[in-house]
This record gives C-alpha cells, sequence and structure tokens, in this order.
C-alpha cells in the first residue's frame, strides 16, 4: 500500500501534466532520497517553519524559516537532514508552463540561481508571498469545488496568480545583492555566457559552431565540450534552442504569417520550420500562437 506522500506526489505530477503547475505544502519537503519532480519542472519555495540540510548536485546549502528556494528537476537532490516542524509553501510548474516568450529569465540568472538557490527574505518580502501564495490555493480549491462550472476568466485567474507568486521570488533573486556580490563564474562559465551573447545576436544568420570559435577565439571541439559539460546539450541544441526562442516571440506578433516567419528565421519551408518548432516545445506554431494570444 502507497503511503500519504507517494499519493500526494502522484496527485501532483498528474496537476503538473494537465494544468502546468501544483500548489503544494510540504510537511516534510519533497520525496526524500530520490530526484526533484519530474516532467522538467521548477519548484519556487517559501520555508514557513523549521530547515533543512540538503545538497543540490552535490552542494551543501540549508534552508530555515522565512528563506526562498527556486530548485531545478535537472539538478539531483539529497537531504541530510529535515526537520520535524519543517513546514513550506511551494509551487512546482513545468517549464513549459513557466518559460512564456515574455519571461526575462536571463542565463546569467539562470546560473546565478543553480549555485545559490536560497535567498532570506524580510517580513515584507515573506508576507506578501505568502498572500500570493494563499490567493493561488484558494483559487484553486474553487475551481476544482465548481469544475463544471468553471470559466475561463476563473482559469486564467489561477494561472496568473500561480505565474505571480513565483515572478515574485525570481524577481527578488534578480536583485540579490549578496548573490552578485559573492557570485564567481569559472572560465568555462564565462565562455559559455559569451557564446550565449553572440548566439542570440548572429543566430538567424549564423548556425555554425566554426563561426562562434573563431569570434570567440577557441576551437570548435573546446568550444562544443564546454557547452555539453555545462549545460548538458550539444551545439545543434543550443542552435535549436535560440532559434525556438526568436520563432516564440516572432509568434507573439499577430501580424506575421507562419510562412513569414518561417522565412524571417531562414529555414528553407514552412514544413521544416514547424517540425523543429514541435520538436523543442511539444507544440505547432499554430497551437502555441493560440496558446499564448
Amino acid at each position: 500500500m502507497r503511503n500519504n506522500s507517494e499519493i500526494a506526489d502522484s496527485k501532483s505530477e498528474v496537476e503538473i501534466l494537465q494544468k502546468g503547475f501544483a500548489i503544494i505544502n510540504i510537511q516534510q519537503f519533497l520525496i526524500q532520497g530520490k530526484r526533484n519532480w519530474q516532467n522538467q519542472t521548477i519548484t519556487c519555495l517559501i520555508c514557513k517553519e523549521g530547515g533543512a540540510a540538503f545538497s543540490l548536485d552535490a552542494r551543501c546549502y540549508e534552508i530555515h524559516a522565512h528563506e526562498a528556494l527556486i530548485m531545478d528537476s535537472e539538478s539531483v537532490i539529497s537531504y541530510d537532514k529535515v526537520s520535524r516542524d519543517f513546514n513550506a509553501s511551494a509551487m512546482v510548474l513545468s517549464k513549459q508552463f513557466l518559460y512564456s516568450p515574455l519571461f526575462p529569465l536571463s542565463f546569467n540568472l539562470h546560473f546565478e540561481i543553480a549555485h545559490f538557490p536560497v535567498m532570506k527574505l524580510n517580513s515584507e518580502q515573506f508576507n506578501h508571498l505568502e498572500q500570493l501564495f494563499k490567493l493561488a490555493q484558494d483559487k484553486d480549491k474553487e475551481n476544482q469545488i465548481s469544475a463544471e462550472n468553471t470559466s475561463a476568466f476563473s482559469t486564467q485567474i489561477l494561472r496568473f496568480l500561480v505565474l505571480s507568486f513565483c515572478y515574485e521570488i525570481y524577481n527578488l533573486f534578480s536583485h540579490n545583492k549578496n548573490t552578485a556580490q559573492t557570485f564567481k563564474y569559472t572560465q568555462k562559465e564565462e565562455l559559455m555566457f559569451k557564446f550565449l551573447n553572440v548566439a542570440k545576436k548572429n543566430i538567424i544568420n549564423e548556425r555554425k559552431i566554426t563561426y562562434y570559435a573563431e569570434q570567440l577565439s577557441v576551437t570548435p571541439q573546446y568550444l562544443a565540450s564546454v557547452l555539453k559539460e555545462l549545460s548538458g546539450l550539444t551545439t545543434n541544441q543550443w542552435v535549436h534552442v535560440l532559434i525556438t526562442s526568436k520563432a516564440k516571440h516572432l509568434l507573439v506578433k499577430e501580424n506575421l504569417t507562419i510562412q513569414e516567419i518561417a522565412n524571417e528565421l531562414k529555414f528553407p519551408n514552412q514544413s521544416t520550420f514547424g517540425k523543429l518548432f514541435k520538436n523543442q516545445t511539444g507544440m505547432s506554431p499554430i497551437q502555441f500562437r493560440k496558446k499564448i494570444l
């Protein structure tokens, strides 16, 4: 027989698949001794009581009351100690739900959070986040009770409340001076940031690693190995990620047809563009546009 934590875990997984997110009160800090949530997710969490000592990708951290935490499901997590009174409010979101085309998450901030995932909150910040969480939780319960009569407005209100909670946490991390002062990039990380900055400006016209290696004064082999080591993505995969990002921004513009977007991104035809976009997002360009607009 499965215990209550396993049942809650399964229910939350289903919610993430169906809605793109799960709203969770955590008493014993997710599931000990296993990977974070599956299905390419991000967990945004505020600790209300107690504390825990844990490791992410072999780096040790602690979290205490009135602190925030952001975790990526790609990280391997293990727990050394969890207090009995641990209590937290958490949103677990699929990356597809969280990372909309308008979400301004820089690669620099992504790596800073990966190294410094815990941040102290003052009383005002904590209370504001807790209020947002409670609003989202109440709206979610309301929608579940009257599921058959839930309007599109109620559904969208819930989505925006969930995103507001997470965006507020990301906003606080982006202004965290302690992180900015103590964070030091390795030479490899600096090379990756330089590649991304150059690629974002030139990716439409230049898609070969030889071009970027020459711009960065390294060999193509070394650049490829650094990208793979730090991100887990090959050069071609990064090209696809960046092209898809450009495509998402263009798809927000209603005045451009899919064919015009394919042409602007220098694809040989609309079909090739559509296949790449669907491989990256799980949706066709048309489906993506309908979901966003």
